[in-house]
């Protein structure tokens, strides 16, 4: 945990020092929503099917203004994804949730003074992984479990150990529409997983990634610098 910590502080220190430097206006604020979420899951060249997990995305977000059309916006999100599996007399979910700092450019759609202003944006995301949980049933009987010990338990048949660290690219579109001394802020984005999150290695092994499409809503507070 204390490695996380650090390499969280450094992310946002990388992110917030030359951006605070060119900002020409900065929006702060607080947003919610949900991640529909999968693993695209690799196994020796066949591809795994996996259902979706409606789970939840929340934190705090920063905009610079970087003057014309773009702004950059560091978020601080806690992000739950995963994915479940369906199988004759045995239902399985995996509950991977991340501490996740996206780092967003965007660029305004609408002429300036447009009371809606309409974005699309790109960007990295950086993911620390807070907890990893197996949540099974089988046979009428449910059980919520450490991944870890899931492993343990499958006696060889799930070779899977998470890393602590996943890399991503977010694309989107978002939505700006001022409400007196805040704006409304709403926005779409899906996640593609860049980083293989199995840390075992070696032929045979599952190449996994984490995928999500993202729906949040929220509100900011514009500080007119």
């Amino acid at each position: 945990m204390h490695r996380k910590l650090i390499g969280l502080g450094l992310a946002l220190a990388f992110v917030l020092g030359p951006a605070q430097l060119m900002a020409q206006g900065i929006t702060i604020g607080l947003k919610a929503g949900v991640n529909i979420a999968d693993l695209a899951i690799d196994e020796a060249g066949t591809s795994v099917s996996t259902d979706t997990r409606t789970v939840v995305a929340l934190g705090p977000f920063v905009e610079f203004g970087l003057g014309g059309i773009l702004s950059v916006q560091p978020e601080l999100l806690y992000s739950q994804k995963g994915a479940s599996f369906s199988e004759p007399g045995i239902d399985l979910t995996f509950k991977l949730n991340y501490i996740e700092v996206p780092v967003l450019l965007k660029a305004r759609l609408s002429p300036p003074g447009s009371p809606v202003k309409p974005s699309i944006y790109a960007g990295p995301v950086v993911g620390f992984e807070s907890k990893c949980e197996v949540e099974g049933t089988a046979d009428g009987i449910s059980a919520n479990i450490d991944c870890a010990d899931f492993v343990e338990l499958s006696e060889g048949e799930v070779d899977l150990q998470t890393k602590s660290v996943d890399f991503s690219l977010a694309l989107g579109f978002g939505v700006d529409i001022p409400a007196g001394p805040v704006v409304v802020v709403g926005d779409v984005r899906y996640t593609l997983g860049l980083t293989d999150v199995n840390d075992v290695s070696g032929a045979g092994a599952l190449d996994v990634k984490n995928r999500a499409w993202s729906v949040f809503a929220g509100l900011g507070i514009p500080l007119g610098l």
